[in-house]
């Protein structure tokens, strides 16, 4: 394939995206945008997985709508796996999702917000020309050390067989064959000793050049782990969970096992005093520590929690704005409140400003900045831990979370 640049964006954005590869390709860089370069008759996902796996740089057009394209996300996390630099360039002024986030927190983003756009891809167009310079350089490199790697197989070989040959004595025959044409002579141990320590040293040069330009790109943040995720998801339920019948009950209430049954009554009672420490305002059903199923009886949802990192799964309740986070077992570790959740947890609510929300709770025990400094979030401890991120520029609260 003849391209360098994958343009990945929402059809919603086709128009910038259009523009941006236009830019690109009067810059001298040769892109590949669907649809116009899916060959007719082609399966769509097909021709989008071939092209991925054959560029060299992933130009994200960031907008709302790539935010809720979960094709977008597929598209941007098999460029991480595969080493593949992402440029995004942020067309609205809106924070990546949890989900979007992870891939590309730790890139440099290129805000393309205010007009005129034909300035912002100029930029793009400078900055994919330099990543595509240093990548270059080291295929280039890899080519040079392959070609010094073989050259010195080469003159093991010849020395070994030079070696080989002088140590015949004279007067008898190089190379006799028998009638069936096959050699009467092996090869000495000596020279297959040294043919297979020079094949091993050609592997070890091809594998430490495959690391150094293929798996490990100059001036590319090493991606996370993505390509071997595998959480499994809690089952989701068939039918809801029905309180035991009569008969049970009473069974249970007579059955001998009196240790295990305090048990029960004292976790029963820790997950009520959990839930009476709950700082959101007016309760929750749920809470750290509870499990899933509580929350999907709670909610009535039957929706599996969705993977999010190789410790993490989540249930995204997006109607009420909601992420339940569950780590390493089916028990909440952590919850986000997003728009358009109308709560508030110590009177602090979504769009609150910084000033409001040091008065309602005085100064933090920590704060840090994110997204480049975009967005800053405050961290106060209680009972629980209970941070506030707001954006900079707009200076209003946009999730609260509850660990």
């Amino acid at each position: 394939m003849g391209f360098d640049v994958f343009i990945s964006h929402s059809s919603k954005d086709k128009a910038i995206a259009d523009g941006a590869c236009a830019s690109l390709e009067a810059a001298g860089i040769r892109c590949w945008i669907a649809p116009r370069d899916i060959m007719p008759g082609t399966e769509y996902g097909a021709a989008i997985v071939d092209a991925l796996d054959h560029c060299r740089v992933l130009v994200l057009i960031f907008s709302s709508n790539a935010n809720e394209s979960p094709q977008l996300r597929r598209e941007v996390e098999r460029a991480v796996s595969r080493a593949v630099p992402i440029v995004p360039v942020r067309i609205e002024n809106v924070l990546p999702t949890r989900s979007m986030a992870f891939f590309v927190e730790s890139v440099h983003w290129l805000d393309a917000i205010t007009p005129p756009m034909e300035s912002h891809f100029q930029r793009l167009a400078e900055a994919v020309k330099a990543i595509l310079q240093v990548d270059q350089a080291g295929v280039t490199a890899k080519v040079h050390a392959d070609s010094s790697a073989m050259a010195a197989v080469s003159e093991v070989t010849a020395s070994t067989a030079a070696v080989q040959t002088s140590s015949i004595p004279e007067g008898q025959p190089r190379r006799q064959r028998s009638p069936a044409g096959k050699p009467q002579r092996s090869p000495g141990p000596s020279l297959v000793i040294t043919m297979s320590v020079a094949a091993v040293l050609l592997l070890a040069c091809a594998g430490l050049v495959t690391y150094r330009y293929i798996v490990w790109k100059p001036g590319t943040p090493a991606p996370p782990s993505l390509a071997t995720i595998d959480v499994p998801s809690p089952q989701k339920p068939s039918v809801a969970v029905a309180p035991p019948v009569q008969s049970q009950q009473v069974a249970s209430a007579q059955a001998p096992n009196a240790p295990a049954q305090k048990a029960a009554e004292a976790a029963a009672d820790s997950s009520s005093a959990a839930r009476n420490q709950n700082p959101v305002d007016g309760g929750m059903p749920v809470t750290v520590g509870d499990t899933y199923e509580m929350a999907s009886a709670a909610y009535k949802t039957h929706e599996p929690p969705s993977p999010w990192n190789k410790e993490e799964t989540c249930l995204y309740l997006k109607d009420q704005g909601i992420e339940f986070f569950f780590h390493g077992s089916d028990r909440i570790s952590s919850i986000h409140f997003v728009a358009p959740w109308p709560g508030s947890i110590r009177g602090v609510k979504l769009g609150d400003t910084r000033d409001r929300v040091v008065s309602l709770l005085g100064e933090p025990a920590a704060s840090q900045e994110r997204f480049g400094g975009d967005t800053l979030a405050l961290v106060y401890r209680w009972p629980y831990t209970l941070t506030v991120e707001f954006h900079l520029k707009s200076n209003k609260v946009e999730i609260i979370m509850l660990d």
